[in-house]
């Protein structure tokens, strides 16, 4: 009943037309020393999570879009108009982690990303719209992003923020040719003024390419992938 009305007031009380729902692989993965529990406990889990989603589906309706993020990627197929197909991106290009098998991974960065919509961009106008998340052009931090990361991850404290041109481009390439969600989230007006080179790669992005990717070759190596439109 919470969520039949939270949402149908989104909708039809405040007039959204756009809704992205968060993080919501969390509903699937055990807190320490949280057990969940099912109102019933015939369903498994993944039931459960697809049952709750489909009750939001239903109350939005065909028209609203519907945008999963931090979602179980296989177990949201249907269900949503689009989808975050990779991890946050940000004004650093590439931020060395180690996984627990010593993969150099990434951390919230364009790299990572641009290989994520890459390896993911199949499921673009199959499965639902891919989400590649925000594009990111500036040789700045912005100072949200700056204040948020030496916050949540003092670790990367002295690790420079700021794109090159090159990488920039980088970003806004694939994003316009996958032709998933191209979503700015900048300050618009000040990166005209401070970086108008910048500026017009964000225009050029947009609109996203209508013409399907789709692989050629991809080598050995994972960052080397040839594909074409």
């Amino acid at each position: 009943t919470y969520v039949t009305d939270l949402f149908s007031k989104l909708i039809h009380k405040w007039g959204f037309e756009y809704l992205k729902v968060d993080f919501i692989g969390a509903t699937l993965i055990p807190r320490d020393n949280t057990k969940y529990t099912k109102v019933d406990p015939a369903i498994t889990t993944v039931q459960a999570y697809r049952e709750a989603i489909g009750l939001i589906r239903e109350t939005v309706g065909e028209e609203t879009y519907l945008l999963g993020c931090g979602a179980p990627i296989t177990n949201s197929v249907g269900l949503f108009d689009g989808m975050r197909i990779g991890h946050d991106v940000s004004s650093w290009y590439f931020v060395n982690y180690k996984d627990s098998i010593n993969r150099d991974y990434g951390f919230i960065s364009i790299k990572l990303g641009a290989n994520q919509t890459i390896w993911r961009n199949w499921m673009q106008r199959k499965f639902w719209q891919n989400d590649p998340d925000c594009m990111v052009v500036r040789d700045y931090g912005s100072p949200f992003e700056i204040q948020r990361h030496s916050q949540l991850f003092p670790w990367t404290k002295g690790i420079p923020k700021g794109l090159s041109y090159e990488e920039a481009k980088l970003w806004s390439d694939i994003t316009w040719f996958t032709g998933g969600v191209n979503a700015p989230s900048t300050d618009l007006e000040r990166l005209k003024k401070q970086s108008p080179d910048r500026y017009e790669l964000l225009l050029k992005s947009m609109p996203v390419n209508e013409m399907p990717a789709k692989w050629i070759d991809w080598y050995v190596d994972p960052e080397l992938v040839v594909m074409e439109s």
